[in-house]
This record gives structure tokens, C-alpha cells and sequence, in this order.
């Protein structure tokens, strides 16, 4: 039998580092490739309804500017291959990401914290960004050219091919985001080899 835990990590890890790499642009045939697996366990799985709802919500959440459109295709599989447990996954990716926008080394002490007690993780990341949000820049001048395909202007409109073509060479202001993907990677490993439930410590506190 196909370890597909396997196979879904290293396709991970591999868009992850295009995603540092390359500035957020991902290869798209490894994105498809997993996306097409997802299909193919949702199918034997009888979840291909929710796996196609799944992409539909996340595709207008893209839409809104909260994250680049490679996660429209990867989230999917990870929730119908590890249930549940995507949840805290994201989650953990969500919570990080928060904090390794203003400080790495608080992102670290935040990452031994969530070992031990996720949800202060998460509060503690929730009060960093409290006191550093006037530190964060979420918005950056570029000059428009084809390395900013992708990307996404302060009015939320996401830079195609054909707007670079009409603005080639204009000054413009970007909303700034962080990499997601190396954070959803590390949430993966963090969710299935460690004890890590921000549901299940929430349970307990309710």
C-alpha cells in the first residue's frame, strides 16, 4: 500500500522551499500532482464532495487576499488524508506564521511552548502581534514586473499576466505576506509527531 503520508510530506517540503526560494512562486505541476492525489483518496474514500466544498471555500478565502493560491490546492488533501488532525495543522501553521512576522526568536520560544501547552502558544502570539503590529509592514512599494505574478495589490486584486503587461514598469503598493507553506510543513510534522491538539486542549478547557 502507497504510503501517502509520505508522499504528501515530501511534496511539501519540496513546494516549501521553492516558496522561500523563489519568492512564493511554487511549481504548479507539483501543486496539481497533489492535488490530483487528493482527488484519488477523497474518490476511494467517498469524501470527494467535501474535498471539491473544501476547495470552493478556500478558492474565496484566496480571493480575499488571506493567503497565495497554491493553499487552495494543498490544504485539501491534507484535510481528507489526515482528518481531523489538518485542523490542528493549520492551526499550529497559522500560529507561527503570526509570529515569525515580527521576531524569529519569539517564533522559536513559541514553538517550545506549543509543544507542551498550545493554546498559550497561541495566546502568546496573539500578544505579540499586539505589541509588535506597529512594527509590521504589511504594505511594500514594487516596481510591476513579472516576478510579482501572483502577488497582491492593497485593494486585493491579485496580480495576473495580463496586469503586468498593462503596467509594466509602475510604481504600486503590495500587501506583504510571509511564506505559508515551510509554516504549514512544520505544523504537519509538529501534528504527527508530537502530541500537539490545540482541539483536544480545547475540549478540556471547555
Amino acid at each position: 500500500m502507497v504510503d501517502l503520508t509520505s508522499i504528501y510530506i515530501i511534496i511539501l517540503a519540496i513546494l516549501s522551499y521553492y516558496d522561500i526560494r523563489n519568492n512564493k512562486h511554487v511549481p504548479d505541476l507539483l501543486v496539481f500532482l497533489m492535488y490530483c492525489i487528493g482527488i484519488y483518496e477523497s474518490i476511494l474514500r467517498d469524501l470527494l464532495v467535501l474535498f471539491l466544498s473544501v476547495s470552493g471555500l478556500l478558492y474565496l478565502i484566496h480571493r480575499l487576499g488571506l493567503f497565495g493560491d497554491a493553499e487552495v490546492f494543498v490544504i485539501p488533501p491534507l484535510l481528507i488524508h489526515f482528518g481531523i488532525e489538518a485542523i490542528d495543522m493549520f492551526i499550529v501553521a497559522i500560529v507561527l506564521a503570526v509570529a515569525a512576522s515580527y521576531n524569529l526568536i519569539f517564533t522559536i520560544f513559541v514553538s517550545l511552548v506549543m509543544i507542551f501547552n498550545p493554546v498559550l502558544s497561541m495566546v502568546l502570539s496573539y500578544v505579540g502581534f499586539l505589541v509588535w503590529r506597529d512594527k509590521i509592514r504589511i504594505v511594500e512599494r514594487k516596481i510591476v514586473s513579472p516576478e510579482l505574478i501572483g502577488e497582491i495589490t492593497v485593494d486585493g486584486k491579485i496580480i495576473s499576466r495580463d496586469f503586468v503587461i498593462e503596467n509594466m514598469g509602475k510604481d504600486i503598493e503590495i500587501k506583504r505576506s510571509i511564506p505559508f507553506l515551510p509554516f504549514l510543513l512544520i505544523g504537519s510534522l509538529l501534528v504527527i509527531y508530537t502530541e500537539i491538539s490545540f482541539l483536544r486542549q480545547l475540549l478540556l478547557l471547555a
